[in-house]
């Protein structure tokens, strides 16, 4: 397979700097939040030449939380795409002698009731992904992510400066934010995008108010050091990724190392009410139990939380956007919180990049609110489903003795672990497999795509499906070879496809052509032609070039260029 040509890969400049009015802009895009949202949405910007500004209220040098640990598959790809997936497998502080098991237990020094092998991570590459999930803490992926966002110069980090207040004019929106010494700064921006957190100010600003199921479930989520719980748990129930404990004192606790030096993540839910999660002496009280003895512990950071299953009825209000935790908020149980926050701003990030670059239509950003919530209602319900399944749930009497009959008790509560979390754990499907089929700058062709369940993946080149995969040699991904822009991959085929190639060039549409002769795409992919997004998405397959080639291009790329 070779890289044949790149039609209409010239772009006009990125945003000039002045809105319509004249007025000089700090930024196309501002950014409020700096967590993997709002900086995975920047670097994918700064690939396209738009500049962004981000502004962060934490402090630089500030601990990262302890909260995520699972870089799923999907986002992985997307880390590769933008030039980090190999430095977040370098950075992640977790060494061999820790297994990538989820281990379902009694206790650190008690039972071993289940265990998913492998749970959090596949031992080597697949066939049908670019990337496999990787296993590592918060501090690991949003250290990587600055790392990346160092090397770019379209990107304007600021620390330490919290945004107040914007004001939405018809070319820009003025954002006022406040610094360390308290100085109020007003900057002005074509969009404003909201990656702020749950307790979103863009979102609160806009008047949106989330939907869903608030207090899911009450709990605490800690970081603690102890590298005496290292010793503990290798010579009981082994070192794994995750230890979920469940014994007859209804334990809900669930375990995490975060590196090879003794730092755990310690996370609960559901807890009674009356459980104080933000006292650590009430917190270390409920390790104690769950490990099956006292140890030297350091509290390093932690404290109460509530989960919620929410949704804010619009992603988008005029020129501000709104991605990760500010749009909607899911159950940590499923892995899905980060990863489908990356999703969003894999989602919004090309579409902005085209129409400040010239080419997008207002459709292009309207689909970003369309094509997304599609995708989190998918993940919503799986983690709901999660949250009901947890330690309290699979509790019997005499679950904790030795012998035969306690081995009896805990084989069959492993039977009901592995029937019940198996969406849950092994969920390549809910990963890979969401479809964007009616969303607006997509073209049917009739097939509907096929359906993957949450724990398997079926790959489908029907409009909106993640475009399917082949490795082309022991390195080099299908992915790899696609263009910026957007890709028509030509499969066992000499058509001419010069009229759709004009018509990019006339719309300024970059357009990578791609000769494939894989022996395994003409089954993948069902057609000869395939046009595929910059987000690795289908967007039209056929097998001929449509009569107006023109107006494929103009559904694709949203409608005629906005003025952005």
């Amino acid at each position: 397979m070779d890289n044949a040509n790149n039609t209409g890969q010239r772009q006009d400049q990125a945003c000039s700097g002045k809105a319509a009015s004249g007025m000089s802009l700090d930024a196309p895009v501002i950014v409020a939040g700096a967590g993997p949202a709002g900086m995975c949405l920047a670097i994918d910007l700064a690939l396209s030449g738009i500049n962004t500004l981000i502004i962060e209220s934490r402090e630089e040098d500030e601990r990262f939380a302890a909260r995520t640990n699972l870089t799923n598959t999907r986002s992985m790809e997307h880390f590769r795409r933008w030039g980090m997936a190999d430095a977040l497998r370098r950075n992640i502080p977790l060494g061999p002698e820790i297994s990538r098991d989820i281990r379902f237990v009694t206790r650190g020094t008690g039972h071993v009731i289940a265990n998913f092998v492998g749970g959090v991570q596949f031992a080597e590459r697949v066939p049908f992904a670019s990337e496999i999930s990787l296993w590592g803490p918060q501090g690991a992926i949003e250290r990587t992510i600055r790392q990346r966002i160092a090397t770019l110069h379209e990107v304007d980090l600021r620390f330490q400066c919290a945004v107040k207040q914007f004001t939405q004019h018809d070319d820009h929106v003025e954002v006022v934010y406040e610094d360390a010494k308290g100085t109020q700064h007003t900057v002005r921006g074509r969009y404003l995008v909201g990656a702020d957190g749950s307790r979103s100010i863009v979102r609160r600003q806009l008047g949106i108010k989330m939907d869903g199921t608030a207090n899911l479930a009450h709990g605490f989520a800690w970081l603690i050091h102890s590298p005496a719980l290292t010793g503990i748990l290798e010579r009981g129930v082994g070192l794994a990724a995750m230890s979920w404990f469940t014994n007859e004192d209804r334990s809900s606790g669930i375990l995490g190392p975060q590196d090879s030096s003794g730092h755990f993540q310690y996370f609960a839910a559901p807890v009674p009410d009356d459980v104080d999660g933000d006292d650590w002496e009430t917190v270390r009280r409920h390790l104690y139990s769950d490990v099956g003895e006292t140890f030297p512990v350091e509290p390093v950071s932690g404290g109460d939380i509530r989960i919620h299953s929410l949704v804010a009825p619009r992603f988008f209000d005029n020129r501000v956007f709104l991605i990760g935790d500010a749009a909607h908020l899911v159950s940590p149980f499923g892995g899905f919180g980060m990863n489908i926050s990356i999703g969003d701003s894999a989602d919004l990030a090309w579409k902005l990049a085209a129409v400040l670059n010239g080419w997008g239509g207002p459709t292009l950003l309207a689909s970003y609110d369309q094509e997304r919530r599609s995708a989190f209602r998918w993940i919503q319900a799986l983690c709901e489903e999660s949250t009901e399944h947890v330690g309290p749930v699979y509790v019997r009497a005499g679950m904790e003795e030795d012998g035969p009959r306690g081995d009896a008790i805990r084989a069959e509560i492993a039977q009901e672990i592995f029937a019940a979390k198996s969406r849950e754990f092994v969920s390549i499907g809910a990963q890979l497999g969401y479809t964007y089929a009616d969303s607006p700058i997509v073209v049917p062709n009739g097939a509907p795509p096929a359906e993957s369940g949450f724990g398997n993946y079926v790959p489908s080149a029907a409009a909106g499906a993640r475009a399917p995969h082949v490795w082309l040699d022991e390195q080099r991904s299908l992915y790899d070879a696609f263009g910026r822009g957007f890709t028509l991959l030509k499969i066992g085929t000499d058509i001419d496809t010069s009229a759709l190639e004009r018509a990019a060039l006339e719309r300024n549409v970059p357009l990578a052509v791609l000769h494939g002769a894989h022996p395994d795409l003409p089954e993948l992919y069902g057609a000869h032609l395939v046009l595929i997004r910059p987000d690795q998405h289908v967007a039209w397959r056929g097998n001929a070039v449509p009569a107006d080639p023109g107006a494929l291009l103009d559904t694709v790329r949203g409608g005629e260029p906005c003025r952005p």
